[in-house]
């Protein structure tokens, strides 16, 4: 099965972190009997427009006449239309993004959106004039922005209506998408959506000895760890831990908040 992955978001030597969650549920599927993905991206600086691994094919494409004018790709969408002319980025990267998905999932048997917007209009619009199975995962940012948008209950009704399937990470973001949509579209959507969260790979996490750990980086062997994990903007909620650790050391006075 060929499977033409639209994403925002994908690795490169430069940045190696960026989407890497696709990076690594491409990596899964492929590893699957006659499965092959092309993913199709944005170019970024320094990083090939092709480039093959294994059964992964990635395909970069410009949007701008110069890589080092180009905004999206080396900053997150959001930032990017935060900026002055960052809009006009946006648009002239929206136009090029439909027709190279439009171009590149003519000779796929599946399309996979990763980001309901723009990638999943841009799987929607393909699945409409070449009559592919489409299916949409929702991570977060992408509802965020989504919601800012003209437009968005036709948008998003469209989205779903040229969707196949839509998965989703938490109930949250499901129902968040959910209550941008219309009446009609919100029925259909609960008979395709579901939530499945990402998965990882177990082979690069090793369970190592707690005290040895603790000594390496002078932890008390009897403290109590909470351990945050995530970036340090206010949505991730940080705040509210920070404010709840003097109530929680009223009972338990060795708690030690760790955070990464």
């Amino acid at each position: 099965m060929k499977i033409c992955l639209l994403t925002t978001s994908y690795p490169s030597k430069n940045d190696g972190s960026k989407g890497i969650f696709v990076k690594t549920f491409s990596e899964q599927i492929t590893s699957l009997k006659d499965f092959q993905i092309k993913v199709v991206t944005e170019a970024v600086k320094e990083a090939p427009d092709l480039e093959r691994h294994g059964n992964i094919l990635i395909k970069r494409f410009p949007y701008w006449h110069s890589r080092k004018s180009s905004i999206i790709g080396n900053e997150p969408i959001i930032k990017t239309i935060q900026r002055p002319f960052g809009k006009i980025h946006f648009f002239v990267f929206f136009q090029k993004f439909v027709r190279e998905a439009f171009k590149e999932s003519k000779d796929c048997d599946l399309i996979q959106s990763h980001w309901f917007f723009p990638s999943g209009f841009a799987g929607a619009v393909s699945k409409k004039f070449h009559h592919k199975p489409h299916v949409v995962t929702l991570h977060a940012a992408d509802v965020f922005l989504f919601s800012r948008l003209p437009f968005k209950t036709a948008l998003a009704d469209f989205i779903v209506k040229n969707s196949d399937f839509i998965t989703c990470q938490s109930n949250y973001v499901k129902n968040e998408l959910r209550q941008l949509l219309s009446v009609r579209a919100r029925e259909e959507f609960d008979k395709k959506n579901d939530v499945i969260q990402m998965g990882i790979d177990t082979h690069r996490f090793i369970k190592k000895d707690r005290k040895m750990l603790r000594k390496k980086y002078k932890i008390p062997h009897d403290a109590k760890i909470i351990l945050f994990v995530g970036r340090l903007v206010e949505k991730k909620g940080l705040k509210y831990l920070i404010d709840a650790i003097p109530i929680v050391q009223k009972k338990h006075k060795n708690i030690l908040v760790l955070l990464v």
